[in-house]
């Protein structure tokens, strides 16, 4: 598979991360909430966004990004079959990889689910055109 400069970037140096993107980790921030909207097509724009994916942090017990409140993914796709969005409610975020191609960015994010008389391990990958992160 042919890889682009800029997702080998992405990947490997910190400095060429997107302005919106948490480069130090949310480890230990839980997931309080995930949101899908389905927006209006706006025809009359070259890249409209057609949908949105909300996921709402707890990040007070993060490692690292305590102030990180809330990402949006615009224009996402969910790689993930076997995982849906309200799956990842009451998650714990482990770690994550942001990679870069095709001018669509990918998500990989490691999870922790702990329920009543279970703890398991997700990977949730989810495929997007770009983001707005909200900090406290």
């Amino acid at each position: 598979m042919k890889r682009d400069r800029r997702a080998e970037e992405t990947e490997n140096n910190g400095s060429n991360y997107p302005d919106w993107y948490w480069v130090r980790g949310l480890h230990d921030a839980q997931i309080t909430s995930v949101e899908e909207l389905e927006l209006p097509y706006n025809y009359k724009l070259r890249n409209p966004i057609r949908n949105m994916l909300i996921i709402r942090l707890d990040s007070k017990q993060a490692l690292f990004d305590y102030l990180v409140k809330e990402i949006k993914l615009y224009n996402y796709k969910i790689i993930t079959s076997e995982i849906s969005s309200s799956d990842l409610q009451k998650s714990w975020w482990l770690s994550d990889r942001l990679t870069n191609e095709n001018d669509k960015y990918r998500l990989n994010i490691s999870l922790k689910r702990v329920g009543k008389q279970s703890i398991e391990d997700l990977e949730f990958v989810v495929q997007f055109s770009t983001a707005e992160v909200t900090r406290s």
